[in-house]
């Protein structure tokens, strides 16, 4: 994290990115906008002045933000990446409800912005009509450069929807669009420099689209994952940091592999294969009943399929610290845990009711394959993001996990009613979405 802090600095400076020394030495008004990020506060300095949600994050908040933009907007966000976190996802509706000329792509995948071949020709007929105040024309340089812009082997952006003879019909033609457009499975993305675009996409009006619902796991003895509570048990772990922080490397540099967790350092539970296929888009929770030997814990939680070859992708994860787990009774729902992140509450004596926000999954679950949740310590599980904990290294801490009759821990996710996608199941890997071979946990699942 250190070295993308370096090369985030403005140029010109030996540690900024090579190719911002270069535009700086090369274009005087290049020069000039990087005098503004001399201004620049340092973010994870303020971020860590304060452990609760004081004055700092609350003048920084994205949801409170994102109801105040009244402008036209063109957005883009990514449910997998690692760079700029899907989290603001779980705000899209009330950016949608706020702002009635909101046009949002949700895409699976690495950070893309919003010049990608399935989104630009719609990106550059946005800024014809609101920023320009021009019916849109053909970027037909774009077309015709495509495999240089984008990489080669990447597809090809689609032409204009229709031509509009004034401006005023070319509005009223953008806005008849479905707001929202969501592009799944994407089998690679930027960060392999090939963007082969999305395998389906579909439109919609709101996010969760119309039609969703939740449903409920419920983890049980013996690593299953059952659709209504079981008898009673416990499960325990052995929380080891280190054995999640310093994982291998991939040959992309700084992106860890995603292996196996070591036995006792962590839980899973699996799900029997499931018999017809399941769309699961929008957000996600777990509610975990959980004691411990520690007055506090760091819960890393993994949603995962594991597919009837034995492979195990990653679909979601989620982290949370025990001693924030207060949440507001009123605003929170199944997927949508609340939190009041104003006081710190050490884990009482017995058993202790922690939700955990996955981040939001836009995945398709194949007949055949499994759920999973796996809870562990944190540290291993995003491909770049680093975390410190209060556990200790070594697993001197024992987690219990308390499971079915009156205190059923459980997961909750949002299916979606779409149907379309491919027969195939996405690449594994894929891009957001390592692969590993699934090892049962010590508890089976």
């Amino acid at each position: 994290m250190a070295e993308r802090v370096r090369s985030a600095r403005p140029a010109p400076d030996p540690g900024a990115l090579p190719y911002a020394n270069e535009l700086v030495r090369t274009d005087v008004r290049c020069r000039d906008n990087q005098r503004l990020r001399l201004q620049t506060r340092d973010g994870d300095a303020l971020i860590r002045s304060e452990s609760t949600y004081g004055e700092v994050y609350r003048r920084r908040d994205f949801r409170t933000m994102m109801q105040r933009i009244d402008v036209p907007t063109f957005a883009s966000l990514q449910f997998e990446d690692d760079e700029t976190s899907s989290y603001a996802i779980l705000s899209a509706q009330e950016l949608l409800d706020a702002n009635d000329r909101v046009w949002l792509n949700l895409s699976n995948g690495h950070h893309r912005d919003a010049v990608t071949p399935d989104t630009i020709t719609q990106l550059f007929e946005f800024l014809d009509i609101y920023v320009a105040g021009k019916p849109p024309e053909p970027k037909l340089l774009v077309n015709l450069l495509s495999s240089v812009i984008f990489g080669e082997g990447s597809a090809a952006p689609p032409l204009p929807t229709g031509w509009a003879p004034s401006l005023e019909a070319a509005r009223e033609a953008f806005e008849a669009r479905p707001r929202v457009r969501l592009l799944m499975e994407l089998p690679s993305g930027a960060n392999s420099g090939v963007q082969p675009g999305a395998r389906w996409d579909v439109g919609a009006d709101s996010f969760p689209v119309a039609g969703s619902t939740e449903r409920t796991w419920f983890l049980g003895a013996d690593g299953a994952l059952l659709e209504a509570p079981g008898p009673a048990a416990v499960e325990s772990y052995r929380p080891d940091p280190s054995l999640r922080r310093d994982m291998p490397k991939t040959d992309e540099p700084g992106v860890r592999a995603w292996t196996p967790v070591a036995d006792g350092n962590g839980l899973g539970w699996a799900s029997d294969p499931l018999e017809q296929d399941m769309v699961v888009l929008g957000p996600a929770a777990a509610r975990m009943l959980v004691s411990s030997t520690a007055s506090d814990t760091d819960l890393g939680l993994t949603l995962s399929e594991v597919r009837p070859d034995g492979a195990e992708q990653l679909v979601s994860t989620g982290v949370q610290r025990s001693s924030m787990r207060t949440t507001d009774p009123a605003r929170s729902t199944a997927t949508r845990p609340a939190y009041t992140l104003d006081a710190p509450r050490p884990l009482a004596a017995g058993v202790n009711e922690v939700p955990v926000q996955l981040l939001p999954v836009a995945h398709v679950f194949r007949a055949g394959s499994r759920i999973r949740l796996g809870v562990q310590a944190v540290g291993g599980d995003r491909e770049i993001w680093a975390y410190d904990s209060v556990d200790p290294d070594g697993g001197a801490t024992t987690n219990t996990v308390h499971l079915g009759a009156a205190m059923p821990s459980s997961v909750t996710l949002t299916l979606a009613p779409l149907a379309g996608y491919p027969a195939e199941p996405l690449s594994c890997p894929a891009a957001g979405k390592p692969c590993r071979p699934h090892q049962p946990a010590i508890n089976g699942g």
